[in-house]
């Protein structure tokens, strides 16, 4: 019998009928600041066998990824995609509960002083980098502080400034309270100084070296990245695993291939024909899928608000430009029944979501409506835009370019690669980008942090001279920040996702889940467990 946990809405949407299991979903911490747990070491989406120790074997892990890391050199480019594939090397301060709660990980303890206003850092004792480098005060400090030269102060909440108390302490001061200060720490991957100090930072962009249960010995970028075990990991006994293995690949022929032929373990994968494939092989896999705020990825249109010469910064061009694309039988030609269809930039569950009645506009599909929106703002005959693509959002983009040429607008796509996309969503140096695609999971209850760098004008790192900036937005934000009641942020969250909704500042499509297959012998890996962002590869292992 395959171990399948999937949610009720999943069920419906599927329409299948496999015998299914169901687990239920974690439940938000009714506490704006999260609680400290310690975690018990058995993820929620693994069913413990009963098997002893002896019976926990090594072996050879392997995994399929999207692609291996732009870079390895977490504070200077913490990318979570980057994340999934080089974090059995280099571990996060904190991690999420089965509860959504985040607990100290390399860390003891965090303890927030509101007043303060201040966020103490206590590090775990006796932790070393692979370089045999020590993880105290000032190899955080420095970790922070590379962060905030290369533009993620975002991620730091904006701290002001940190110190350390003693060796394994610091304390990060900040100008204002913000209730998602452990939220935002605990995502951090410690990468170490002194490697970095020996090497520089270009070495450190294809070798990742942190605290992890593996070293890594090989990185092909392109193509793989494998760990080997760590025989000096700081948890005694850990990790079980021989190595590690990160594969590149989203060719899907390949994939069922080598999960078929036992050459590979571990698949993530939205797209419905591998999983109508790997479903067909009946109990040889075991798959695992939640849909919780923390486990399913937003993807979404960011529409040109910024630029007061294109017809874009007209709000009733961007509700036509939203008015204009069916979103229900794009996301099923797309994702097909791994997905749901989007009306806000929120899932279902978060305390962003509001309910259809709450909310400003729902945009179901109208082409009529967004014509008569265009001839208002002075568009009868439509115009032309500039659609920034690459890869990844390929389809994506060839389907909304077909709904927008309905409507007269005439769309061209430019698909650039990685780097380049990355650079021009940054920042926008030419000014040249009407229309550009996000594949994104705020992973979290709590979209504090998440709308900050989306909508924030002083916040946010990414979008600028795309995302308009305006005053009763970053307002909003700033009372969602600083809520120290449920209520209160429940209430400004939702305020800032209506915001967004009336002035289309963005077009959310869907939602999805990536559903995860494992041989039926593999165990604890903590992918889609809780977090889309988060493993425990350390306890993770093959049962005899």
């Amino acid at each position: 019998m395959r171990i399948r946990i999937i949610s009720i809405m999943l069920i419906v949407c599927m329409l299948i009928s496999l015998a299914i299991g169901c687990a239920p979903n974690a439940e938000p911490s009714s506490s704006v600041t999260p609680t400290q747990t310690v975690p018990d070491g058995t993820p929620a989406n693994e069913t413990d066998p009963g098997t002893s120790e002896e019976d926990k074997y090594g072996g050879d892990l392997i995994v399929f990824v999207t692609r291996t890391p732009v870079s390895c050199f977490a504070p200077a480019y913490p990318n979570k995609t980057d994340v999934k594939a080089y974090e059995p090397a280099v571990e996060p301060l904190g991690k999420m509960d089965k509860e959504g709660n985040y607990y100290g990980f390399l860390v003891e303890e965090f303890i927030e002083d509101p007043e303060g206003p201040t966020l103490t850092i206590k590090l775990r004792d006796e932790i070393y980098f692979h370089d045999g480098s020590k993880l105290d005060a000032e190899a955080l400090m420095w970790n922070l502080q590379v962060m905030k030269d290369t533009g993620s102060s975002s991620v730091l909440c904006d701290a002001v400034g940190w110190e350390a108390v003693d060796d394994l302490t610091v304390k990060v001061a900040f100008e204002y309270y913000s209730n998602n200060w452990i939220e935002s720490y605990a995502g951090i991957h410690v990468y170490s100084m002194q490697a970095v100090l020996d090497n520089g930072e270009d070495w450190a962009a294809t070798n990742a070296v942190g605290t992890g249960p593996f070293i890594q010995v090989e990185h092909l970028p392109g193509s793989s990245i494998k760990f080997e075990r760590n025989e000096n990991y700081w948890q005694e006994g850990l990790p079980y695993l021989d190595s590690i293995t990160m594969v590149q690949s989203t060719d899907i022929s390949t994939q069922l291939t080598a999960m078929v032929n036992g050459e590979a373990h571990v698949v993530n994968t939205s797209d419905n024909v591998l999983v109508n494939q790997l479903d067909s092989y009946g109990d040889m896999f075991k798959s695992v899928f939640e849909e919780t705020p923390t486990l399913l990825g937003l993807f979404y249109i960011i529409l040109n608000s910024y630029n007061e010469e294109s017809p874009l910064y007209d709000v009733r061009v961007r509700q036509a430009m939203t008015y204009c694309l069916d979103r229900d039988s794009t996301r099923v030609a797309l994702v097909g029944n791994t997905g749901t269809t989007l009306n806000q930039m929120a899932i279902p569950g978060s305390y962003a979501y509001l309910e259809e009645d709450e909310l400003y506009d729902p945009y179901d599909y109208n082409p009529e409506k967004a014509k008569e929106l265009l001839t208002e703002a002075g568009y009868p005959n439509g115009f032309d835009v500039k659609i920034l693509s690459r890869a990844t959002f390929e389809k994506m983009a060839v389907s909304y370019e077909s709904f927008l040429k309905a409507v007269g607008i005439n769309a061209t796509i430019y698909n650039v690669d990685n780097a380049t996309y990355s650079e021009k969503q940054k920042n926008n140096p030419d000014n040249d980008v009407d229309v550009t695609f996000i594949g994104s999971s705020p992973c979290t209850y709590n979209y504090v942090t998440f709308y900050n760098g989306l909508y924030h004008s002083e916040k946010r790192a990414r979008y600028i001279n795309i995302i308009g900036n305006f005053e009763e937005l970053d307002t909003l934000l700033d009372k969602a920040v600083s809520a120290t009641t449920q209520e209160e942020l429940t209430e400004y969250l939702q305020a800032v996702n209506n915001f967004s909704s009336e002035n289309a500042l963005l077009i959310p499509w869907y939602s999805t889940g990536s559903m995860y297959y494992f041989p039926q012998n593999l165990y604890d890996t903590g992918l889609g467990d809780v977090h889309t962002y988060q493993s425990t590869y350390e306890i993770a292992y093959f049962a005899k």
